[in-house]
């Protein structure tokens, strides 16, 4: 059925409905659907995003002495974890304004600027038809059932907490419901400034330790079904580093990475195995100077944590120990006293702090 969402197809369905709270969710889920498509039309125009256009009508109730960060974030209709990434991008639209808050230092404070006011001016009332319009997607039974659970709920929660934490609310059950059809995969970036790329290998007698200090990496996990999570990670061989200006040199040329030739290192999975809560196999392609091969790699997963600007981190760790001969990396300098100058095993240990997105 053309124009017919999968929510209302739902609802036509039929189905009986095994309590009260699953009739209530599915109406909420249908009237929530309703909801972001008449909003969305609405606003995209404008250029900006209905998470946008929920920011900027927060931050007009702000007053003269602003919004923290974190009470946008809590404040925010559908709870995102990238409230920063959207003040960014408003930001850079000159629709608000921020400065560290003068009380926390590790804080913003927030304001809608006058462009950002006229803004939500020319959008008022066409917004508060829309709310009215939203009730025409539904038919009269619908919106009786829909209305009957939400009048059936109303007695134990105000109406304006009702109305400004639905859509979050909903989220939440469609995340924690048993009966939910779909499982979420969430992005994270790495974030090299809070993460690290580290190696050893020993040079005659002792080891000699270096990093690289520009990658950058995707993870999509999904926490429901680990098999479905995937990760990418890049590494810029010229930002080899070991504290030693020629050795550094010596470490780019042809000899090991040849980076005008091979400007990066790739890693791809192919698949992920979760061992239990803390422990993943992450099985993928490395790629050095164009060698390709299958490698496993055992991550720790160190769980995830809420910043003070409100957003969600998690961290991973590995460390894995590779022959470098296996990638071409084959250059040595045999010693009088037998042996060789540098050892073949090469220790890799990566710490990622990754931002959801």
């Amino acid at each position: 059925m053309p124009g017919v969402s999968s929510l209302q197809r739902e609802l036509r369905q039929r189905r009986p409905f095994v309590s009260a709270a699953h009739e209530a969710a599915v109406g909420l889920m249908r009237t929530s659907d309703l909801v972001r498509r008449h909003m969305t039309a609405l606003v995209e125009p404008h250029g900006i995003t209905l998470q946008q256009f929920n920011v900027l009508r927060i931050l007009r109730g702000a007053g003269d002495e602003g919004l923290p960060t974190l009470e946008v974030a809590d404040r925010m209709v559908e709870q995102t974890p990238g409230v920063t990434r959207l003040l960014d991008r408003l930001e850079a639209k000159e629709l608000v304004r921020r400065q560290r808050c003068p009380k926390d230092r590790r804080q913003h404070l927030c304001w809608i600027t006058s462009k950002g006011l006229a803004l939500l001016e020319k959008l008022d009332s066409p917004a508060s038809r829309a709310h009215e319009e939203r009730l025409k997607g539904l038919r009269k039974k619908d919106r009786a059932v829909s209305s009957g659970c939400s009048m059936r709920f109303a007695p134990h929660i105000s109406s304006s907490f009702f109305l400004r934490s639905f859509t979050h609310s909903l989220s939440r059950y469609q995340m924690t419901t048993s009966t939910a059809t779909t499982t979420s995969i969430r992005t994270f970036a790495v974030d090299k400034s809070h993460s690290e790329v580290t190696f050893q290998v020993r040079h005659l007698l002792t080891k000699v330790r270096g990093r690289f200090t520009d990658f950058a990496g995707t993870i999509q996990l999904n926490e429901a079904q680990p098999d479905q999570s995937s990760v990418t990670f890049t590494i810029n061989t010229t930002s080899v580093d070991t504290g030693t200006p020629d050795r550094d040199a010596h470490l780019r040329t042809d000899d090991f990475f040849a980076v005008d030739k091979h400007a990066t290192i790739n890693f791809v999975s192919s698949r992920v195995a979760k061992k239990n809560d803390e422990r993943f196999d992450v099985t993928g392609t490395l790629t050095i100077r164009d060698v390709a091969k299958e490698i496993t790699l055992p991550v720790s997963y160190l769980g995830e944590a809420k910043d003070p600007w409100g957003n969600t981190r998690a961290g991973f760790e590995t460390e894995i120990t590779l022959n470098r001969k296996d990638f071409g990396l084959s250059w040595n300098t045999a010693l009088e006293t037998g042996g060789f100058l540098v050892g073949d095993d090469v220790k890799i240990s990566v710490s990622v702090q990754a931002v959801a997105q």
